[in-house]
């Protein structure tokens, strides 16, 4: 394999798919895999370790599962952007979190609507301060870099955003 060297050691008491996923893991750590790059496929990685598609394929599944890879249709798998440390002790918005780091945020509403208290959770109606007033149920896709980062959906008291179901 061209772009990282992988050494398999056969009386290694840890399965070859997870001596593979390590070393990959590792090359993505130390910036050898870097983001945007394509991993060779899984019949040259088989091809080149002579280890059987399926270990490949469960190597590059760990991976997938842990967030350091994903595939893309028609580009294989690709080494995804470092993952970001969220301090849940002292939290910030989400608007002020990414634009710290970087990067570019915006919105994509998926739904705005005017609900009455008795649609929606007691817990949820009390914990944003509503009690018996309307709430406007806000849903949005949140993208980061021009990638899908995560879906959101807010309660907000009708009284504290006056028009906002208008906009």
């Amino acid at each position: 394999m061209s772009i990282v060297s992988i050494s398999l050691l056969k009386n290694d008491p840890s399965p070859i798919y997870y001596q593979i996923a390590d070393q990959l893991r590792l090359a993505i750590k130390k910036g050898q895999l870097s983001p945007g790059m394509s991993l060779p496929s899984e019949r040259e990685l088989s091809s080149s370790l002579n280890v059987s598609r399926d270990t490949v394929r469960r190597a590059i599944r760990d991976l997938i599962s842990e967030g350091y890879c994903y595939n893309e249709v028609g580009k294989g798998t690709i080494v995804s952007q470092p993952r970001t440390p969220i301090n849940i002790v002292t939290p910030v918005g989400t608007t002020d979190f990414v634009t710290r780091l970087g990067l570019n945020l915006w919105s994509k509403v998926i739904s705005l609507q005017m609900k009455t208290s008795e649609h929606i959770d007691p817990l949820i109606m009390h914990k944003i301060g509503a009690d018996n007033d309307k709430v406007i149920v806000l849903k949005r896709v949140r993208y980061i870099d021009n990638r899908p980062g995560f879906y959101e959906e807010s309660y907000l008291p009708a009284r504290r955003y006056p028009g906002l179901e208008q906009v």
